[in-house]
């Protein structure tokens, strides 16, 4: 095979790169004349631009230096290569591109080595490792790497006035109840409970019991132990101000009544004590009878309404109760069956206005979350930038318009830590035992969760040779300046529908935290929703959906839970992440209220001062994701996005302080409301050649108000044909080999 002439073309040069090794200027490989560059993103990822080529050949000193690298130190190494140009007016050396060998692509054959080659290295990694769950207290990175201890800030949860309700019925298929003694001459009794069956629980506390579970005395009041199958509420986990509103009916059937010197008989709810010993305490009476004779076939209906005092360790039964005095020389029998229960609308309900005092709260940042998982997955620090979610005390010029979102797992809420750690029992010391769960996620999560709530997406770049990874507005990425103004028309040039910026539907909110199914989704507004465009051409649905979770309400009874009362206790959301929307007030950072973002209180929630999140509910987040929609929407803009459904509350109305218009959580969005149009729904594909100012815009960046964006980004101005029309819009690919293909989403003008 014939060798490339180095001195081919005296105006390029290649550059290898290693830590282990001096940089070296290579015989040119093979192949770099043609080497199927290109620049792509796509509208899911809009900030990860993968700039790759084809396999490049090395030979002679190119391939010494590579394989030297790759058999003394691994295939996990890293080795780059810088291509530069001379530029023909200024003869200086001019940056084509800095790739990253692809060593896993490798292949030497007759003394050629095929590599290819990729742009930077750290967006190979992120996207190897992002749905790897990652302790973020770790002290080692992934490569077991060495890193401080993790730093974290504390915040003050105030706590939300929540409103809890269970409703409970009777199924049909088990509506009956018995209640039998058998005696000689004794007293004797039994209890029975009413097979309540939830419809829908709010309280951790509340059970359905299992049916005809009976317990069986002698006792004149009826205060034999309970057991656990009895209760409908078990072992309350605080003091509560249950208000209970029953309405309830039933069949008396006398099965058998032989003998009996006497009977009574209750229906009451019955209160029971200390935790799970189910200790009698009391009877809340409903209805009694010393007579059941009188109300054999007879249908009776009985009305509760209470409010009752019950303390924490407590639990209720609803309950049937009978006592017996057998005829002294007889065999007495007594069966009862309360028969066709039926818990009449609007069924049975306990409810309360549930409150706890304010616990101190270890935290993260979302900034320093996005800088620890950067440094566990690279074993780089200070890669991670976000100008959104940075703060001035970080090295930004101002605080970002998010920089005070906090995150915290289930176990922080509830006041667990690392420390101290576990260690077995010795001879001088007890065991310390520490159920803690580490704060776990993953970078895929995270990144996620930014999209889905604040139109925050994350890009890699290099800024003068430095590899970022940065978390940025949807702006930034579509950067209204204009940089690169092509000097001839776009030649072959096409335009054609965006398939992918049109959408049908839109799904926004969160995977937890607020559903009907747990009914603090009747209140708790930060669930799921979806509303229905009026385009019907296609189906492409939008997607913004958070793993972390907004609602208050989830937060709010899990933090109910501190490690000082229930240091062993497992809980569902203990690993569960979730975020608050705070600010900074007089040096600490504390919780957002309605009186920092709404003109008045919000409507449709309970408590709405002491409501929090306000700004993260799904229609105010959909608000944040208006330029995505509105592309194809020039021509309906008196349409509408019709609101679909939700799985939490959707009654709630806001209006934030900078719109004229009120935002409801079940409100359709006029279109002409979604915000300012940024893109046509339309691409442009066609031939520009790439000379080397060209080239060098393309991988350069531009400074605009003290900030550093990569010019790819930003703005580009052209025309195409024979058509002398001026038109913008952005690059979304472009291939800089030979003629020069371009892909432009077109700008709204």
């Amino acid at each position: 095979m014939a060798l490339p002439n180095g001195s081919y073309f005296d105006n390029i040069r290649h550059t290898l790169y290693s830590v282990h090794k001096p940089p070296l200027v290579i015989t040119d490989p093979i192949g770099y004349e043609n080497s199927n560059e290109e620049f792509t993103r796509t509208i899911k990822n809009i900030g990860v631009v993968a700039n790759f080529s084809s396999d490049l050949k090395f030979v002679n000193d190119g391939l010494d230096y590579i394989e030297d690298i790759i058999f003394n130190y691994g295939v996990n190494e890293t080795i780059t290569i810088k291509k530069e140009g001379k530029d023909p007016n200024t003869d200086e050396w001019i940056e084509l591109y800095f790739g990253t060998l692809d060593i896993m692509v490798y292949e030497n054959e007759d003394g050629v080595l095929s590599i290819r080659i990729n742009s930077g290295g750290i967006d190979k990694i992120f996207k190897s490792r992002e749905s790897e769950s990652i302790e973020i207290e770790s002290i080692k990175t992934l490569d077991e790497i060495a890193i401080p201890e993790l730093v974290t800030k504390k915040i003050t949860n105030e706590g939300r006035e929540i409103f809890l309700k269970t409703i409970y019925n009777v199924l049909k298929t088990d509506n009956n109840a018995y209640l039998y003694n058998q005696t000689n001459g004794q007293t004797r009794g039994c209890t029975v409970n009413v097979p309540l069956n939830i419809f829908s629980k709010s309280h951790d506390n509340a059970q359905s019991p299992y049916p005809n579970t009976t317990i069986g005395d002698n006792s004149h009041d009826r205060s034999a132990q309970g057991t656990n199958e009895l209760m409908f509420f078990a072992n309350s986990n605080t003091q509560r101000n249950l208000e209970i509103n029953l309405d309830i009916s039933f069949k008396v059937n006398v099965i058998n009544y032989d003998d009996v010197h006497w009977s009574k008989y209750w229906l009451r709810i019955a209160i029971y004590k200390d935790g799970a010993s189910y200790n009698y305490s009391r009877p809340i009476d409903i209805w009694y009878t010393d007579n059941i004779r009188s109300f054999n076939g007879n249908i009776i209906t009985k009305q509760l309404n209470y409010v009752l005092d019950l303390k924490q360790g407590e639990s209720a039964s609803l309950q049937f109760c009978q006592l017996m005095d057998g005829k002294n020389g007889h065999s007495a029998h007594l069966e009862v069956k309360f028969e066709d229960i039926v818990i009449n609308e609007p069924k049975m309900t306990i409810s309360e206005s549930s409150s706890s005092p304010g616990t101190e709260t270890k935290m993260l940042l979302m900034h320093e979350l996005g800088e620890r998982l950067s440094l566990l997955i690279t074993g780089k620090s200070g890669i991670f930038k976000s100008n959104v979610l940075g703060r001035k005390e970080l090295g930004y010029r101002k605080d970002g318009d998010w920089a005070y979102i906090s995150t915290y797992c289930g176990h922080w809420l509830r006041g667990f830590d690392r420390h101290p750690l576990p260690q077995p029992a010795t001879e001088t010391t007890p065991e310390i035992v520490n159920k803690y769960k580490a704060y776990t996620t993953s970078f895929k999560d995270y990144s996620e969760t930014l999209k889905a709530i604040f139109n925050i997406h994350i890009g890699f770049q290099t800024i003068n040779g430095i590899e970022q990874v940065v978390a940025e507005k949807f702006s930034y990425f579509f950067n209204q300046n204009i940089v690169l103004v092509l000097p001839f028309p776009l030649t072959k040039a096409k335009r054609y529908t965006a398939e992918d910026f049109i959408y049908s539907s839109v799904e926004a909110g969160y995977e937890k935290g607020g559903t009907v199914e747990d009914i603090q989704g009747l209140d708790e507004p930060n669930g799921k929703s979806n509303w229905v465009s009026n385009i019907t051409a296609l189906k492409n649905p939008y997607t913004a959906i958070s793993k972390y979770i907004a609602g208050v309400y989830a937060e709010e009874k899990q933090r109910q839970y501190q490690k000082k009362d229930y240091p062993t206790l497992d809980r569902d959301l203990d690993k569960d992440i979730f975020i608050k929307d705070c600010k900074l007030s007089l040096g600490s950072i504390k919780e957002r209220t309605w009186k920092d973002d709404l003109a008045v209180p919000p409507t449709g929630i309970f408590s709405p001062n002491t409501a929090k999140n306000l700004r993260l509910s799904p229609a105010n987040n959909l608000r944040r994701h208006g330029v995505m929609l509105s592309a194809p929407l020039k021509q309906y803009q008196n349409k509408y996005l019709a609101f679909g459904s939700s799985t939490s509350n959707s009654g709630m109305v806001t209006q934030p302080t900078d719109i004229a218009s009120q935002v409801g959580e079940n409100g359709s969005v006029l279109n002409s409301n979604l915000g300012n149009r940024i893109f046509e729904p339309f691409y442009i594909e066609g031939e520009h050649i790439i000379n080397t100012e060209i080239s060098r815009l393309l991988r350069g960046h531009s400074r605009f108000n003290g900030i550093d964006i990569p010019n790819f980004y930003c703005k580009v101005q052209f025309t195409m044909n024979d058509d002398p029309k001026i038109r913008y819009g952005w690059i979304m690919s472009v291939k800089p080999d030979g003629a020069g293909k371009w892909k432009i989403i077109e700008a709204s003008n």
